[in-house]
């Protein structure tokens, strides 16, 4: 990674994600505090039943993680050269495999819910009122705004095509797995439609997700592609010099 551009826009995103941060801390105060009914109904899942909330972790540990690798490099830190190649190849493979399909699935969910659902739906009517609609789309919109800037402003390998989608579908196995287990122990699915759902609908909906997640993983190989060309693709890993 070259020029201060990236570098520069990696502050930037790291300071909206801290003050995201202190409006969401806010809100779940908020409703901890003063909406006990809403708390019992979602305790189960703390929270990971809904997969925006997977995607945002993604984003911001790979932020912070990316702000710290060029804090080490242009502060000049003393750290092993081992320790800096592990570093870069991790935010690597985390923004390939995991933060751009990610928030391509938010996205596509998000945006295809509200275009043919009704609202009451889609979420818990008694969260939303809690949530005001600029975060609403901060969650849902930005979070894919975010990495494709990334993506036009730094050069990462895609790891082998076949890891890759594994590492993908693995993430949203896990996310379905503990929706699942959220459902049997709390008797509540995280989104009011998929209670009016027969269990082959349902079924449906999850291989549709898997099909997305995969596509968005492809689609993001082939955007980097056409932006930075063949740089050792394939390989996933970079070293420093």
């Amino acid at each position: 990674m070259k020029g201060k551009a990236p570098r520069l826009y990696h502050v930037a995103a790291a300071v909206y994600l801290l003050w995201l941060d202190r409006h969401l801390v806010a809100l779940v105060l908020d409703i901890l505090t003063t909406r006990q009914d809403i708390v019992k109904a979602h305790w189960v899942g703390l929270g990971l039943q809904f997969f925006t909330v997977w995607s945002q972790i993604a984003q911001q540990i790979f932020s912070f993680s990316i702000l710290a690798e060029d804090v080490i490099v242009v502060g000049g830190i003393a750290v092993k050269k081992r320790t800096k190649n592990k570093l870069h190849n991790f935010n690597s493979w985390l923004h390939t495999c995991v933060v751009f399909p990610a928030a391509i699935v938010v996205a596509v969910n998000f945006w295809t819910m509200y275009s043919f659902l009704e609202d009451n739906l889609i979420e818990d009517m008694a969260v939303m009122k809690h949530v005001p609609l600029w975060m609403n789309h901060s969650l849902h919109t930005v979070i894919l705004v975010l990495p494709l800037f990334e993506m036009s402003l730094s050069y990462r390998p895609y790891p082998d095509r076949m890891r890759g989608l594994l590492a993908v579908l693995g993430v949203i196995l896990c996310y379905c797995s503990w929706v699942v287990f959220a459902r049997v122990v709390g008797g509540r699915w995280p989104y009011p439609f998929m209670s009016i759902l027969p269990a082959r609908h349902i079924f449906c909906y999850w291989v549709g997700n898997f099909l997305l997640a995969a596509v968005s993983y492809l689609l993001g190989d082939f955007v980097n592609y056409l932006i930075w060309g063949n740089q050792t693709r394939g390989s996933g890993k970079q070293k420093f010099r």
